[in-house]
């Protein structure tokens, strides 16, 4: 898993009020980070990504619903820089 990543994840669990700890990171991708919590599935949005820089990112909490699964916005943050 890359460091950097799991850093990330761990830092945007911190600033939504979840345990950090508790975060698992499961796969990632060039714009999003998909993780669990407690049994629950997360991911990580991000945009205006620029060489060490997230501009913008939200953390969704999936949701089942009648057709599947939707995310609802539970933390919002910019400008991360990635060390």
């Amino acid at each position: 898993m890359n460091k950097n990543v799991e850093f990330f994840a761990k830092y945007v669990a911190k600033c939504a009020g979840l345990d950090p700890d508790k975060i698992i990171v499961e796969t990632y991708d060039l714009d999003r980070v998909y993780l669990s919590y407690d049994g629950t599935e997360y991911t990580i949005r991000m945009w205006n990504i620029n060489n060490a820089e997230v501009k913008d990112y939200t953390l969704f909490r999936m949701v089942a619903d009648g057709s599947g699964y939707h995310g609802e916005a539970v933390y919002r943050g910019e400008h991360y820089y990635i060390c």
